[in-house]
């Protein structure tokens, strides 16, 4: 049952970073296509949403790579706790007795971090769906100032 256990966890923790990765990966492509499709062209404040759009994408892209510097950081921290359960960590390799109190301070930090982690992997989400919506809404509106009249 624990190599079961342990299984799902790797397993859920390559998917949350490849997901992580992709959604960076899909932020730096349509910065990129935002570029090439904004070249030559004159600043307007029809862009304005696009703007918005590149700035939403950027700041996925760096809570991205921020959700994967805690997700490292906590891999570290579960390493260092397991440690101090088993009486290996240098952290208290002189005195036993803090066993109890290394532990709590630990836990804390991995709830700490584990929470800020979970924001950050919000944000990235909701800062890429953001980006969506503003191109879109650019697109729309540069279609209205590109139609012909009737």
């Amino acid at each position: 049952m624990a190599d079961l256990k342990e299984e799902l966890i790797k397993v859920y923790r390559e998917q949350q970073y490849k997901y992580t990765y992709y959604i960076i990966a899909l932020c730096v492509a349509a910065i990129g296509f935002v570029v090439t499709q904004t070249i030559g062209k004159p600043i307007k404040y029809i862009q304005i949403p696009l703007g918005g759009a590149v700035a939403a994408w950027c700041i996925s892209i760096f809570c991205g790579l921020r959700f994967i510097q805690y997700q490292i950081s906590g891999l570290y921290n579960n390493v260092e706790y397991l440690k101090i359960q088993d009486g290996t960590s240098e952290m208290i390799a002189y005195n036993k007795g803090l066993i109890p109190q290394a532990l709590n301070m630990m836990r804390e930090i991995l709830e700490k971090n584990g929470n800020k982690a979970s924001k950050l992997a919000n944000w990235q989400d909701w800062c890429f769906y953001l980006g969506i919506f503003l191109f879109i809404v650019w697109h729309i509106l540069e279609m209205t100032q590109t139609a012909p009249a009737c």
